[in-house]
């Protein structure tokens, strides 16, 4: 976990200079949004709005914040970083997180069929640290968290194939990481499904 966070550090070195000021991405467009949908979640619980649905897009007629990427749980469990320090630093925090936490999680899914530990771990490297995520991280942060992934694939194999959990455990594990990846990015966990 220390060698896949500490490379996931490395990969936005840039960033760290000034991570309340710096984003990786250009801070416009797509990671501009993210950073936006970061702080809505905090807000909208707030003030009691809805958190799922917003007027202050696309006004009059808003928007369902659901099926627009909305990084809702990551925006949660955040919100004191951001209500402290802004959100171009929860954008840089998650973005090392999300590469870093997918290899690690990708490994740990390796070992349960690789023999040696090293193989796993470069099993995990390639996975959280490809071309396509380093590709999306420059903007499409709900594709670069997709650390649940191999957390739901091996629950599947635990429950298709080796069936030792109980059956009530299983699927309420499953049930409880397929939420937390659909209010995390929504598009990943179709692709899994």
């Amino acid at each position: 976990l220390l060698l896949c966070l500490a490379l996931a550090g490395l990969v936005f070195t840039r960033s760290w200079a000034s991570p309340t000021g710096t984003s990786i991405g250009s801070g416009a467009g797509d990671g501009a949004l993210m950073m936006w949908f970061l702080q809505w979640a905090p807000h909208a619980l707030e003030h009691g709005l809805n958190p799922l649905f917003t007027d202050h897009m696309n006004v009059p007629e808003g928007v369902s914040v659901l099926w627009n990427t909305s990084l809702l749980l990551p925006g949660l469990v955040l919100a004191p970083v951001t209500a402290r320090y802004g959100p171009v630093l929860t954008f840089n925090l998650l973005l090392a997180l999300g590469l870093g936490l997918s290899a690690w999680t990708a490994a740990l899914a390796f070992r349960r069929y690789a023999p040696n530990r090293v193989a796993a771990l470069l099993g995990g490297l390639v996975f959280g640290f490809s071309p396509c995520m380093l590709a999306q991280s420059r903007g499409h942060l709900q594709l670069t968290l997709v650390f649940l992934v191999p957390l739901l694939l091996l629950v599947l194999d635990e429950i298709l194939v080796r069936q030792r959990w109980r059956p009530l455990l299983a699927g309420a594990t499953l049930g409880l990481l397929a939420a937390a990846q659909l209010f995390t990015g929504e598009e990943v966990l179709a692709f899994t499904a």
